[in-house]
Formats: C-alpha cells, sequence, structure tokens
C-alpha cells in the first residue's frame, strides 16, 4: 500500500476545514458547554506616532515608517532622505489597527499642518536635518526602550 503524501493529507483536511467541521480551523469554536463562539478581532491597540506635515507613521514595536510613495503605502525601517521628521509636530496614536494608514483621510483632517510648519519650512536646511537626524535616533531609542518595558 502506497503511503499517503502530504498532499493527498491536506487534501482531506481541506473539505471539513471549508465547511468548518474541524473546531478551530472555521470561522467559529464550539466550547464544551455548548455554546458557538464566533471569531473576532482581538482588542488589541496598536502605539504609532504620526508625522502629519509629511504623511509618516512610526511604529515604536517593530520600528517601522509606514509612508506614501507613487501612490502606494509602504512600510519600511528607513524612510528616503528627502523626508524630514520633527518631534514637535509628532502625534501619539493608539488605533485598533494594525494599518495606520487605513484611516489615514481621518488622521490628515484631525491633525492637520500647524501653522507654524510653513515657518519651519523656511529655516535653514542644516537645522532642519538635525532635526530629522535626533529624531529618528529618537525614535530607535524609543524602539529598544519599547521592548525593555514590555520585557521582550
Amino acid at each position: 500500500m502506497k503511503r499517503p503524501t502530504r498532499r493527498d493529507v491536506l487534501k482531506g483536511l481541506a473539505i471539513p476545514a471549508v465547511l468548518g467541521l474541524i473546531p478551530g480551523l472555521g470561522a467559529c469554536t464550539v466550547y464544551p458547554d455548548g455554546g458557538t463562539r464566533y471569531a473576532t478581532y482581538p482588542d488589541y491597540y496598536y502605539d504609532y506616532y504620526y508625522y502629519p506635515q509629511v504623511g509618516v507613521y512610526y511604529h515604536p514595536f517593530t520600528s517601522d515608517y509606514y509612508h506614501r510613495r507613487d501612490g502606494r503605502w509602504w512600510r519600511t525601517r528607513a524612510l528616503p532622505k528627502h523626508v524630514w521628521l520633527n518631534k514637535r509636530y509628532r502625534v501619539p496614536l493608539r488605533i485598533k489597527k494594525d494599518r495606520p494608514f487605513a484611516d489615514h483621510d481621518n488622521h490628515y483632517r484631525t491633525h492637520s499642518r500647524p501653522s507654524e510648519w510653513e515657518r519651519d519650512k523656511r529655516r535653514d536646511r542644516r537645522e532642519r536635518e538635525d532635526d530629522d537626524r535626533r529624531e529618528r535616533r529618537s525614535n530607535t531609542d524609543r524602539h529598544f526602550e519599547y521592548h525593555r518595558k514590555q520585557g521582550h
């Protein structure tokens, strides 16, 4: 008799899983008390820093930046050099979504660009680069501090 391959085993599990007959693999879970509870999103909150002047999000846990380029959102560890961060305009966000840019229109309206931002754009380039360098270094320090507090 031929030994079943991994593919054969997965085929055998596919139909019951699709129908929800295997607990845990379907959309609901059956508990010993006879109740059924449907899977929902957990009540996790994600901490981000939002920089409204450049439309960038920073996630201190993963040390990832989210920014828009060519009409798409990108997740990266290092921002392009033309994006300058300034801690004076940083807004802490605590949201339930792991994709902060999903509500970007709302964030943009709520935390619009401050009036002094236009004045800051005219500052000396070196001053803006120094602010950016300090803020990126601060974000890296914040990432490690976040992990230290969480015990990771």
